[in-house]
């Protein structure tokens, strides 16, 4: 029936329902969802291209992927991506890190430590 393009729908019995009839069945569809919708993740744009490989990878890791149904590349995808964002981020705060580290270190810091930089060495040559 609906391969002929004929549906299922009741429409004397849609026609026939007011609003408030209408918004109870809607509130009643466990299928909807009733609350806003979380935004702050969403990401603007196209997303990234991808490339096609051939890849060789352990059964039982594909055996899981493949076992959690459709779309197992798209997961496969998706924690390579998680991986890279991690790696991507530590370094960053790594390096952030480092340089705040070293800029927030006071002379008496660095001489404490044994280590004069070449600009505080400089200054104390200029004052002798």
């Amino acid at each position: 029936m609906i391969d002929r393009g004929e549906d299922q729908t009741n429409w004397a019995k849609a026609n026939a329902m007011t609003g408030e009839e209408l918004e109870a069945s809607i509130l009643a569809d466990p299928d909807d969802i009733h609350e806003d919708i979380d935004w702050t993740k969403a990401i603007k744009g196209l997303p990234p291209r991808k490339d096609h490989i051939n890849i060789r990878v352990d059964h039982d890791v594909l055996e899981w992927f493949r076992s959690n149904g459709r779309g197992c590349q798209t997961m496969m995808n998706s924690v390579l991506r998680a991986f890279v964002d991690s790696r991507t981020a530590s370094k960053q705060n790594a390096l952030r890190t480092a340089l705040l580290g070293h800029a927030l270190k006071t002379p008496a810091d660095q001489t404490k430590n044994g280590f004069k930089s070449q600009q505080s060495r400089n200054r104390e040559g200029a004052v002798r």
